[in-house]
């Protein structure tokens, strides 16, 4: 009988280490699949994982290569939203849990594609199906006895690169322009868990919204419109307990930049072109022609300006105070000899 029981219970340890050999085994291709279809779900676009590595005795949990597609009538970027890697330091007393504790979630190397055209616009189409989670729709497999939570205090997104795309709309021309954003940190202030599709939610919403506030104005204007009516409808992520902390520095970046100093040699090239003519009108004794130049170089100077832009305007300002001293100094130069060759003039026709 005791010889029974001792194969009965050596029998139930092998099994025992069987499964925990499988589990370890099969861990990181479990959690590959539940973010794949988590985030999926959640964004209505097929998304794909490269890696996940689970470290059970370190505590920690990391990811690259995550991939969200274009949605179908896209096709500016091959991807949506493109994530580098991703790592996080776990509790390990919760990983039996149904609530895993995330002191902090890190975000790398965050590439992104927004686009416009005739038809719509493809972040249009994310936040739409981002909308059925807002209202407390999560998808099946996620809320089944074994789903597991993520309870995550801080969240920080760091090396982020934004494509901005107006292709073309009727009679205005395509615009992009690329956008960066060094950093961006979150705290989480909630001791709610959240399934995979909501986290994917609250970090695409989070980074869609630092994009509109801190770099809208550096967007073509129908982008920027849309994107703000957008995460308008999508709701707050206060209702996640989420408080900005800090967002670093946004730099505009590529083809911009370009349309930056090529609307300001324009406007020096305008500047030196009517400051030649004014000269050649003073020096012709024409102080009337010389005020029409004046008045039709400032004219020519507001419509490059104008069309350069808004989203150029503060470069071209500052390149244009400079230019437009050193105009007037130019100009004050000319007039203030001719005025004193007219007075020389004058002083030898009261001396003859």
């Amino acid at each position: 009988m005791k010889k029974k029981l001792v194969r009965i219970a050596l029998a139930l340890v092998l099994l025992v280490i069987i499964a925990v050999s499988l589990a370890l085994v099969y861990i990181d291709v479990i959690a590959k699949t539940a973010i794949e279809e988590g985030a999926t779900y959640a964004l209505g676009v097929e998304t794909t994982l490269g890696k996940a590595d689970i470290g059970i005795t370190s505590g920690t949990f990391e990811m690259t290569a995550l991939n969200v597609a274009n949605p179908k009538g896209y096709t500016k970027g091959d991807h949506f939203f493109n994530l580098g890697s991703g790592n996080m330091a776990l509790t390990l007393g919760s990983l039996t849990k149904k609530k895993i504790e995330v002191p902090v979630l890190e975000l790398s190397d965050v590439d992104m594609y927004l686009e416009k055209n005739g038809d719509g616009a493809n972040y249009e189409v994310i936040l739409e199906n981002l909308k059925k989670l807002s209202s407390g729709e999560v998808a099946k497999e996620e809320v089944s006895e074994d789903g597991k939570e993520f309870v995550i205090e801080k969240i920080v997104i760091t090396n982020v690169k934004v494509h901005a795309y107006l292709m073309a709309i009727g009679d205005k021309p395509p615009r992009g322009v690329d956008v960066e954003i060094p950093r961006i940190e979150m705290r989480v202030d909630s001791v709610d868990g959240v399934h995979v599709s909501e986290l994917t939610r609250l970090i695409i919403q989070a980074v869609l919204a630092n994009v509109a506030k801190n770099a809208g104005t550096l967007l073509p204007g129908l982008i920027a419109d849309g994107l703000g009516e957008g995460l308008a409808g999508l709701g707050s992520l206060a209702e996640f307990g989420v408080e900005m902390v800090a967002v670093d520095g946004v730099k505009l970046v590529g083809d911009t930049l370009k349309g930056v100093a090529d609307g300001v040699g324009v406007v020096a090239k305008s500047l030196g072109e009517g400051v030649g003519d004014i000269a050649k009108e003073i020096q012709g004794g024409d102080t009337k022609g010389a005020g029409g130049k004046i008045k039709d170089t400032a004219k020519e100077v507001g419509n490059v300006v104008k069309d350069t832009g808004k989203k150029t305007g503060a470069a071209l300002k500052g390149a244009g105070d400079k230019i437009k001293d050193g105009a007037k100094n130019a100009l004050g130069n000319l007039l203030g000899r001719k005025k004193k060759e007219e007075k020389n003039e004058e002083k030898e026709e009261k001396e003859e």
